[in-house]
């Protein structure tokens, strides 16, 4: 299926074609990546037309594709729990179906310039590939990666070179600069945010909690689907069934109790 991008052809390409998760791409999951941005990436070259795109596409980008294809396994439908501060656990429904997607307008561009204390900065959207190198650098001290990932991408979102001496060059700058690099990534945001307004249902406190579309992801049974196969097996073969979708599964599943009625 073909999916406009929220960037909005800031970038060499406004669309890619992805494929709806099967069975068989489903597969890849229990050796998915624990870092969670690989996975993302991992998931999405197994559905992607032209995987070679993803590195080129823009982290919200990729976040959006990976949002709608989780959606996809689940009926446009996550769901998550959290504790509210009365002591209750709370849980909660993400509906895709409702959600608003954020298009880059035609004047956002994804680099700027701007002069902050006397200084010109370059300000520029982070890349699929850029994240990828963030990651690289902040694996070499895997004690200290959180805190290396985030300079590192600051330092990138600056048009920085990503080595130690960038890292000096940033900790050497006002922190407002710091600050100006995560608002600029903020204010750029693109896509489906992945936060829902939640009300406990015990006590009426609204919350703003985060919706967890990785774990969603990682926490589907490979070996329950796969097991499905042994009642199907009249109707499909091997790879007939490694090539459907959830929501095709559930169905043939439905039909085949409706027989049995």
């Amino acid at each position: 299926m073909k999916i406009y991008l929220p960037s909005n052809g800031k970038l060499k390409f406004n669309s890619v074609q992805m494929n709806a998760p099967s069975i068989g791409a489903l597969r890849i999951i229990p050796n998915l990546s624990q870092i969670e941005h690989y996975a993302k990436n991992e998931f999405l070259r197994t559905l992607l037309e032209k995987p070679e795109q993803l590195e080129e596409l823009t982290i919200c980008d990729r976040d959006y594709l990976f949002l709608l294809a989780v959606g996809g396994i689940n009926l446009n439908k996550i769901s998550g729990s959290y504790n509210c501060k009365c002591g209750k656990k709370v849980s909660f429904d993400f509906n895709l179906d409702t959600a608003i997607a954020t298009f880059l307008e035609k004047d956002d561009r994804l680099k700027i310039q701007k002069q902050i204390n006397k200084n010109k900065y370059t300000f520029q959207t982070l890349l699929v590939k850029d994240e990828t190198v963030a990651t690289e650098y902040a694996l070499e001290d895997e004690k200290n990666y959180e805190e290396r990932f985030e300079f590192a991408k600051v330092i990138l979102t600056l048009g920085q070179k990503l080595d130690d001496k960038g890292m000096e060059w940033l900790q050497k700058q006002d922190m407002s600069i710091y600050y100006a690099a995560k608002f600029f990534e903020q204010c750029m945001f693109h896509g489906i945010e992945p936060f829902q307004l939640t009300t406990c249902v015990h006590c009426q406190k609204q919350t703003l909690v985060h919706v967890p579309v990785v774990k969603t992801l990682l926490q589907v049974n490979i070996s329950v689907i796969m097991s499905r196969f042994a009642s199907l097996a009249k109707s499909v073969d091997f790879n007939s069934f490694c090539s459907l979708t959830i929501p095709e599964l559930n169905t043939l599943m439905q039909n085949l109790t409706n027989q049995h009625k």
